[in-house]
């Protein structure tokens, strides 16, 4: 569907982010050397842990926390300005499970992120010092053999109200090889991921082959 020019023209003719874009000038950099980096240095500790607590469920928790060390290592965040913000996260999720024979699973999971060393009112670009995700999916596999896969996947982001659906149909039309067709559907507020795809929901046809 492509991109949405008047919202593309917005966004760099404000003066926020032509004052970013005179900055970076002064410094003798240009604005791909904000997202580029010969070497990303970050330090990730976490624990997952799960349990099959009744007959077909299973649950999930995991928790990480990546620490900001001095000013060159941690994660890099921007605000709504385009000015790095370097910060610590703490991240934990929580995820149920359920699989009914050999031919149905549905899942569901909430993830929640916390940016440690942005202060509250510094406002971030397609994130939030506190951010909550929810994702779910369904697959089911049917017929004799189980030649097809019915899948759907989906995310709300609870915090910044952005949201994405993706279902899919396949058919296994010989040993190893699949054929499907599926949707990619997002929208949500410009500052959200989801809400930079909003005019560019696809339609998609695939083929794949499982060695």
């Amino acid at each position: 569907a492509g991109f949405d020019q008047q919202r593309q023209v917005a966004a760099f003719t404000d003066p926020a982010v032509q004052a970013a874009s005179q900055r970076l000038a002064q410094a003798g950099k240009g604005v791909g050397d904000l997202v580029h980096a010969d070497w990303q240095r970050r330090l990730l500790l976490g624990v997952e842990a799960s349990t099959e607590f009744a007959d077909g469920w299973t649950a999930r928790l995991d928790a990480a926390w990546s620490p900001r060390i001095g000013e060159r290592v941690g994660n890099v965040l921007f605000d709504r300005q385009f000015r790095p913000v370097v910060s610590s996260l703490v991240q934990a999720g929580v995820g149920v499970e359920w699989q009914h024979g050999d031919w149905l699973v549905a899942l569901a999971e909430a993830n929640w992120q916390w940016a440690v060393d942005v202060p509250s009112s510094t406002a971030l670009f397609l994130t939030a010092r506190h951010q909550t995700t929810v994702v779910a999916a369904l697959i089911a596999r049917l017929g004799d053999g189980q030649p097809w896969t019915l899948q759907t996947g989906a995310m709300w982001g609870v915090s910044l109200g952005d949201w994405a659906l993706a279902p899919r149909a396949a058919y296994e039309f010989a040993p190893g090889w699949q054929a499907g067709l599926g949707l990619a559907l997002a929208g949500g507020p410009p500052a959200s991921p989801a809400g930079l795809f909003r005019t560019d929901n696809q339609a998609l046809l695939d083929v794949r082959k499982a060695f």
